[in-house]
């Protein structure tokens, strides 16, 4: 049976996810989004799928409701990326932190899946697409993680500038080419660029997908003095609501349960995943067994 569309993953539904999502729905691209997070306040200028009544609610969600696509509310990581991503024609990563891209490229190596990375501040982005073939990588262009990134979250992304990153992601995207182009709109310029194959590059030149077998539980979220953790267990949110809106404020939406035993919030996803604010992981561990339980 010859497939008719373009079936693409897109992982991260933050400014340029959503708009991403947008223009493959409209090119006529079978579109699943992955994400792990929920909206908030600071999404609403630079996200313009979502408004103010969103607010809570889970991300991918409303994305897949707007644009009428699939939404999947989950984590990806070692453990859970064969099941969201599968086999598809395309992956497009708009997530915010290098482990990330890092284990996309893992995977889309090891399983011979063109993958389109993509990423933005303020009025600069830049876009690489990798084969299937696997040679060059994004660890020839980045060969480690380096420290602390500015993220849109951190220092903020202008509409413009996430407008373009997507257009040129969904372009590649869909005419599976190869290549990069680095954007920097204050200056007005628009640069092709290439990255040669490093010979010593221990993911498509060694095969060492050390990411694939990463399987950390707990991990320091950008922007929001707060800790996503892994809980190994999928929650009954309803029966979780009835329990603690006894002792605490709470609010219930679709995948996901806010509680707020004081001022800073702990979130419940159905998958079996929260994101608990606190000061360190001690503090994010602590709080979530004190108040849930879980």
């Amino acid at each position: 049976m010859v497939k008719t569309r373009k079936e693409a993953v897109i992982v991260g539904a933050g400014a340029i996810g959503t708009r991403t999502a947008g223009l493959l729905t409209r090119a006529g691209a079978s579109v699943r989004v992955i994400d792990r997070d929920f909206i908030d306040d600071r999404n609403l200028e630079r996200q313009k799928l979502y408004n103010k009544n969103d607010v809570g609610k889970a991300k991918a969600l409303v994305v897949a409701e707007r644009l009428g696509i699939e939404g999947v509310v989950d984590d990806v990581n070692a453990n859970s990326i064969g099941r969201l991503l599968g086999k598809p024609d395309v992956v497009l990563d708009c997530t915010d932190n290098m482990a990330a891209r890092f284990l996309l490229n893992d995977y889309c190596l090891a399983n011979g899946v063109l993958w389109v990375y993509a990423g933005a501040v303020q009025d600069r982005g830049i876009v690489m697409a990798f084969s299937p073939e696997g040679k060059p990588c994004l660890r020839c262009l980045i060969p480690r993680e380096p420290g602390p990134l500015e993220t849109c979250d951190t220092v903020g992304i202008d509409n413009e500038t996430a407008s373009r990153v997507a257009a040129l992601q969904t372009e590649h995207a869909l005419k599976g080419s190869n290549g990069g182009t680095l954007i920097d709109i204050s200056h007005e310029e628009i640069t092709k660029t290439d990255v040669p194959p490093r010979k010593n590059c221990p993911a498509c030149a060694q095969k060492k997908y050390e990411y694939l077998e990463r399987t950390e539980t707990i991990v320091a979220l950008c922007a929001k003095d707060a800790y996503h953790m892994r809980l190994n267990k999928r929650l009954d949110l309803p029966s979780l609501d009835k329990t603690l809106s006894g002792k605490f404020k709470t609010k219930l939406f679709d995948g996901v349960l806010h509680v707020w035993p004081d001022a800073r919030r702990i979130s419940l996803f159905a998958s079996g995943r929260a994101i608990v604010e606190a000061k360190d992981e001690k503090e994010a561990r602590s709080r979530l067994a004190r108040f849930v339980g879980v």
